[in-house]
């Protein structure tokens, strides 16, 4: 703009001494007008030119009408070189001003890439360090809360455990804090991945029914559903962070609401061809000041007002729902009064795997009817494959009461042995065993001959593991742990129609029942209701499992102390990765997500986190035992 400015008021000088519009004044001009418009931008560019054209326009109108104060040459040669200088000067300045501009666009541009590479490795650092500080807080926490669960329980002081229910509420706090930081960092540095699969409308529903009711009830509040009739009977995608994202929004709605209602509304549209799934939860509440909304979803960012900021939180929870939402390619919207109460709506997409409309839900509200197709299939021999005689024993029992003829094998070389000694139907193979692995085992098997429908279970979800499997040959996949109806499905599809009876069976599963048993459980880090997802909600079989889990503990602790005193870190990783799915199998989530996070070091290299995680690991399996054992309690009861 200053080159410009001096243009203008130069323009006119020169004009009146180099003979006008008969000199080289046009040519320079132009050339003012071009290097304005590649200056400048939009709409400052078009007034710019105008207040330029209307110069030369007004100056050239007055040397027409006033030409006596034109210095004009005497000649054609002056007036050809007046032209000449005019070009050059102007093709000298235009040159400059344009070196000028480029470089500063370059110079603006390194300074960009170089904020940028900040800002990327400030982030780096931040996620990195968010991410181990919350795994060395998580650490003591978690010892802190078990020891304090046992002076809870072994306390006859009244004094002494109204104090320890105080800890036992800020120490939970703080955990809650630290694992929602530990989910922002990994989603923040893109290590969270969506885990989709087939799942039923009626146990998301299900699941989010029981957490809000028991949530309000607490306070005194009425829980209320609205489902669509029409909703298609199962979606594809991740049901999981689905869940999590409204679970959010129940708890917020609970926590701001003292009187009234809360309702948890289902519904589905169809937008742009594809099928959305719309889940809304509308409270009574306080509602939220308009100010507040634009930061609501900001991490760390919470409500000015005073009765809201009265309430306790951290500002994560919203931010880490709308982070998953955006992941799952969904939106979040918000409406809400001030006194009157706010509605949260999320809306993701969702692929429809069942069209069938899901009915009235009024009718399953009461108790949740489980649909299973039973068989038996005395003259069926299928061989399970497993290194770890726990699982063998767990699978087993899945098989009961299907009356099959059940051989085991703990490696693939005994696998081997007996497909050779017998003729199975069907063969269900751990991928990771040590010496031979699934695949190896797989492939010896058909270079033999041996043409068995093989089934690949494995633990490793990973991106690209089923696809893997497949291609090798595998005739089904299947993930721990082992959910029935999966099972079910495999086994009613590969087993030869001629040995299999089937029978339609229904079993109920009462809400309160489940409600009852998670919550007295749940402070041993052991939840039945996601132990129960395993076995088609059947109280006998999740009893039994339990029971097997908690009579091979001891023995699973030993072989890990052993593991870890040879520093055999090789085994050691197979021994964490069986641990991590048979612990999720009954429902004991802390422990498998401790090893997981385990098994993740390991797969690196990271022996020196598992010498120090290993007594954490240790403590939780030692609460979950005690879990357990109130487990069969309750159910014996």
């Amino acid at each position: 703009m200053t080159v410009i400015c001096i243009f203008m008021i130069l323009f006119p000088a020169a004009f009146f001494v180099s003979d006008g519009y008969r000199g080289g004044m046009p040519v320079f001009f132009v050339f003012a007008v071009t290097i304005s418009v590649f200056m400048l931008r939009g709409r400052l560019a078009c007034i710019v030119t105008g207040l330029e054209l209307a110069l030369y326009v007004g100056i050239s109108v007055f040397a027409y009408l006033y030409p006596t104060y034109i210095r004009h040459f005497d000649s054609e040669i002056g007036r050809l070189q007046d032209v000449v200088l005019s070009f050059v000067t102007v093709s000298i300045a235009l040159g400059i001003i344009m070196h000028y501009h480029i470089r500063l666009n370059y110079e603006q541009q390194r300074e960009l890439e170089r904020a940028r590479e900040e800002a990327l490795a400030l982030s780096k650092v931040k996620t990195t360090f968010l991410t181990n500080m919350s795994h060395e807080i998580r650490t003591p926490i978690n010892v802190i809360l078990g020891m304090n669960e046992m002076i809870l329980r072994e306390s006859t002081s009244d004094r002494i455990r109204r104090y320890a229910s105080n800890i036992q509420i800020a120490g939970k706090t703080l955990l809650s804090l630290i694992n929602n930081i530990l989910d922002l960092a990994k989603i923040e540095s893109g290590k969270l991945e969506l885990m989709e699969e087939n799942y039923k409308t009626v146990d998301l529903i299900f699941d989010l029914v029981v957490i809000g009711r028991e949530s309000a009830a607490r306070k005194g509040l009425v829980f209320q559903t609205q489902v669509d009739r029409n909703l298609p009977s199962a979606f594809y995608g991740d049901s999981l962070h689905i869940k999590r994202v409204v679970v959010n929004f129940l708890s917020n709605a609970v926590k701001y609401t003292n009187e009234g209602f809360v309702t948890l509304g289902v519904s589905c549209k169809e937008v742009e061809g594809q099928t959305v799934l719309c889940i809304s939860v509308q409270d009574t509440g306080i509602g939220i000041d308009p100010g507040d909304l634009d930061r609501l979803f900001e991490s760390f960012t919470r409500a000015e007002a005073a009765a809201q900021r009265a309430i306790e939180g951290s500002g994560l929870g919203l931010a880490i729902a709308r982070e998953l939402t955006e992941l799952m390619g969904g939106k979040i919207y918000v409406e809400s009064k001030v006194g009157y109460g706010s509605t949260f709506t999320v809306e993701i997409p969702q692929d429809v795997v069942d069209p069938t409309p899901l009915g009235q839900w009024e009718s399953q509200q009461a108790a949740v009817t489980l649909e299973r197709t039973s068989f038996v299939a005395p003259a069926a021999k299928v061989l399970i494959v497993d290194d770890n005689k726990e699982n063998l024993e767990v699978t087993k029992t899945l098989l009961k009461e299907s009356l099959m003829q059940v051989d085991t094998a703990l490696s693939g070389r005994q696998c081997l042995a007996l497909a050779e000694r017998h003729s199975y139907d069907l063969i269900l193979m751990d991928y990771m065993m040590p010496e031979l692995d699934g695949l190896e085992t797989l492939r010896l098997l058909r270079q033999r001959g041996i043409d068995t429908p093989v089934v690949a279970v494995t633990a490793n979800i990973l991106p690209g593991t089923k696809e893997t499997l497949m291609e090798a040959g595998f005739a089904a996949f299947l993930t721990k742990p082992l959910i029935w109806n999966q099972l079910q499905q495999v086994l009613l599809q590969l087993l030869p129609k001629e040995v299999v009876e089937v029978k339609p069976r229904r079993t109920m599963v009462d809400a309160q029942i489940e409600a009852e048993l998670h919550r007295t459980l749940l402070p041993y880090g052991v939840s039945v209701t996601e132990g129960l997802k395993y076995v088609n909600g059947d109280l006998e079989q999740y009893k039994a499992l339990s029971q097997i889990f908690r009579e091979h503990s001891d023995e699973g602790r030993e072989e890990i102390r052993a593991l870890m005193d040879a520093e055999d870190f090789e085994n050691l990783l197979y021994v964490i990765h069986s641990l991590k799915s048979k612990a999720l199998a009954i429902g004991a989530v802390e422990l498998s997500q401790q090893a997981a996070t385990m098994e993740e070091h390991l797969r690196r290299g990271d022996t020196q986190y598992a010498q120090e995680a290993v007594s954490l690991l240790m403590f939780t399996w030692e609460r979950v035992i005690a879990g357990l054992k109130e487990v069969e309690t309750c159910l014996e009861s």
